[in-house]
């Protein structure tokens, strides 16, 4: 067995051991507060340093964060792991202490520590706890910045969408204390496709849960999946979740090619274009999960809110308040990805 086949069966054993469904209902009823025992044990699992390793692929993180994802992991040990992938393979200042640090990634596509516009810039943030200071992915570079940076103004759990992470909207105060680290595009892109994965995750685990359901649930001394209507909305839903998780696994391994690579210069492209049908295909799969459960998939106790809850919220990390923005530029730059590749 390989350490990547190590690694896996490792976070595979311990989701089975630690993340099952009475945790989840039990951390719930703790009103998600953010749990320090749980994540002393993962990180008894040496993540973190095994994605430290220049060895460590991205393919490697996605698995992880797609085992993760589905269990609806409430803690930011992907996320973690991400900011060590990344930092490590950068030739920037003061690597080796940056390394030291638990640094939480947050995407804010237009930051731009040198701006002077006066008003203050707000970032929320899901599970603040879990790190020191903050890196900073703006679409162009790495900043690094000190979580004293920020003030802290809303922790409202449940005004909170996400109700399994703590959630946090921090908002900048007007002395910055920020560092560019390095100009890095394609973290801004890797940053898309975890996303992407961690969504499609989420749409595979509601259809499994769906497609069991419907086998069991019976109406007229029948299964309901041998209703017509039902296998349409099944059909219907997977045919679309396949096409989106073949695209996101095209662009985790889009993501570990060598540079100079033909495909690895359309990663931008495969980047958007992944998230564009990701973030449609879970909270959409999720929906229909919660339809053909009937009854009890509308039920405060049913966990399939949970799972839709986390799509909204994974969504809204990249998209931000600003979503019509997002749109945009997400279409200008795969309008031209498009032209280029037609001519």
């Amino acid at each position: 067995m390989n350490s990547s086949e190590l690694i896996t069966e490792s976070v595979t054993n311990f989701i089975s051991r630690e993340l099952g469904q009475d945790y989840i209902k039990g951390f719930f009823s703790r009103e998600g507060s953010y749990d320090l025992a749980l994540e002393e044990k993962i990180a008894s699992l040496g993540l973190k340093d095994y994605f430290l390793d220049l060895a460590a692929t991205f393919s490697e993180l996605a698995q992880i964060a797609r085992l993760f994802s589905a269990a609806l992991y409430p803690g930011a040990e992907v996320e973690l792991c991400f900011t060590k992938f990344v930092l490590s393979r950068g030739n920037l200042h003061g690597k080796e202490e940056l390394l030291k640090k638990s640094l939480l990634p947050v995407l804010d596509p237009n930051y731009d520590k040198k701006s002077d516009n006066k008003k203050k810039r707000k970032l929320k943030v899901f599970n603040i706890s879990a790190a020191q200071d903050l890196l900073i992915i703006s679409e162009k570079s790495l900043i690094y910045a000190k979580k004293a940076q920020f003030q802290d103004i809303d922790k409202d759990q449940f005004s909170a969408l996400d109700l399994l992470r703590e959630q946090n909207v921090l908002e900048e105060l007007y002395s910055p204390d920020s560092e560019e680290l390095i100009n890095c595009e394609e973290a801004y892109h890797l940053f898309l496709i975890l996303k992407s994965v961690q969504l499609i995750a989420i749409a595979r685990r509601v259809i499994e849960l769906t497609v069991a359901y419907t086998k069991e649930r019976k109406q007229f001394s029948v299964a309901v999946a041998s209703f017509q209507a039902v296998q349409h909305q099944l059909a219907d839903i997977y045919a679309k979740f396949e096409a989106s998780a073949a695209l996101s696994e095209f662009a985790v391994k889009v993501a570990d090619l060598k540079e100079g690579s033909p495909a690895k210069k359309q990663l931008a492209f495969v980047a958007l274009a992944t998230f564009e049908s990701a973030r449609e295909i879970a909270p959409r799969a999720c929906e229909v999960a919660i339809q053909l459960h009937g009854g009890i998939g509308f039920t405060w106790e049913h966990a399939l809110h949970l799972y839709l809850r986390r799509s909204l919220s994974l969504v809204s990390e990249i998209t931000g308040p600003n979503l019509s923005k997002f749109e945009k530029n997400s279409a200008q730059k795969l309008t031209k990805n498009i032209a280029i590749s037609d001519s």
